[in-house]
């Protein structure tokens, strides 16, 4: 064995409220082979640990070497960190990407509870977009893109330009969804140096429309919003008739709390089409991966469920074992396996403990129906 062919191994941690994980990585000699291998484990602090290779086969040493460094890179800019703290992002090469601002997450609520939310005066509707969480940010060290863990990201400099030439102030912070070079502002939280999450949403919402509505209508809109009875059942109806992903609720008066409520709480959603975020534990022949999901998402012991496999399109790079895909499905067979998944893409922002089973929906009639 060469000097320079030397085995490695890499602890990282994550702690962010209730999670605290591990995860571990091996760059070691084949034993049966004169080839390299990339292994890893991974799960909840203290449990037993669920077990991978990054190496289908033994390769090179420069090929594993380079995988090796590429998953410490990947695990890192998702906040794992060296520190046996966890703490995020803490003594990381992504420690400057780390803005501590994070939006509000919302629940599900099922076809059932729609009509009830229409009938009350106090909540009000937006379409939801099918698109990436991202949060804008301006302020005197220029402007930045935020994705749903708290990191920078990055964004259409389309939407960027848009924005430094037509932005009414040189400091603000909102909250929305970017759909290909498209952004969709829903909520205002900073304005003109002020902090204004404590103003109920109705009102947030009125400022974003006196102030952002008519900024370059081909790269940034204002999400409209529908406050009466008679109008929450019109855009309904428009938006479940024109095909897109579902509709969001919040109460007029709510502030706004960033992460997500114990219980339903003030901010809901709802989904016309199935969507699932699922973790990959094999690629296949013929562009398709292999999905599971967790049990619960709690216990890292606990063993994965399968759910079936899907077509990668051409147009889209294969994932690796162990990312976290997006996949739009019609519903979840009693077995949990899923009828014609659609692959969407990767979410970067997820990690594989938040692939629950429960997320899954059932097709009518089946006892695993929730």
């Amino acid at each position: 064995m060469s000097d320079s062919m030397v085995a490695e191994s890499a602890v990282l941690f994550y702690r962010e409220g209730s999670s605290d994980k591990i995860y571990q990585l091996q760059l070691q000699p084949d034993t049966k082979t004169a080839g390299w291998v990339v292994n890893f484990q991974y799960g909840r602090r203290g449990s037993t640990l669920t077990e991978g290779t990054k190496t289908q086969k033994p390769v090179d040493f420069e090929v594993a070497a380079k995988v090796f460094r590429a998953a410490i890179t990947q695990k890192k800019a998702k906040g794992y960190t060296e520190d046996t703290s966890g703490k995020v992002f803490a003594m990381s090469h992504n420690e400057e990407n780390n803005t501590g601002i994070v939006p509000q997450l919302l629940n599900n609520i099922e076809e059932h509870d729609i009509n009830a939310y229409i009938a009350n005066n106090n909540f009000m509707m937006q379409q939801k977009f099918d698109g990436k969480r991202m949060m804008i940010c301006m302020d005197s060290n220029g402007i930045k893109a935020i994705n749903r863990r708290g990191l920078t990201c990055g964004f259409p400099d389309v939407i960027k330009e848009a924005l430094l030439d037509e932005a009414p102030v040189s400091e603000f912070l909102l909250d929305g969804e970017c759909v290909g070079e498209e952004y969709f502002a829903f909520d205002l939280l900073e304005y003109n140096g002020k902090d204004i999450r404590s103003l109920g949403a109705r009102d947030r919402y009125d400022l974003l429309l006196e102030h952002f509505e008519g900024i370059s209508p081909n790269n940034f809109q204002v999400v409209k919003c529908a406050m009466t009875p008679k109008n929450k059942r019109i855009m309904l109806d428009k938006v479940r008739e024109d095909g897109n992903e579902g509709i969001v609720l919040k109460h007029k008066d709510a502030p706004y709390k960033p992460g997500r409520p114990n219980k339903l709480g003030d901010q809901l959603k709802f989904k016309f089409v199935a969507t699932a975020d699922v973790i990959v534990t094999a690629v296949n022949d013929k562009r398709s991966v292999a999905m599971a999901v967790y049990p619960d998402g709690r216990k890292a012991d606990q063993q994965l469920i399968n759910i079936g496999n899907c077509t990668i399109p051409p147009n889209h790079e294969i994932p690796k074992v162990d990312d976290v895909i997006e996949v739009r499905y019609l519903y979840a067979y009693p077995n949990g396996a899923l009828y014609q998944p659609i692959y969407l893409g990767p979410r970067t922002d997820k990690e594989p403990y938040s692939c629950k089973v429960n997320q899954l929906k059932y097709k009518a009639g089946t006892e695993d129906e929730e």
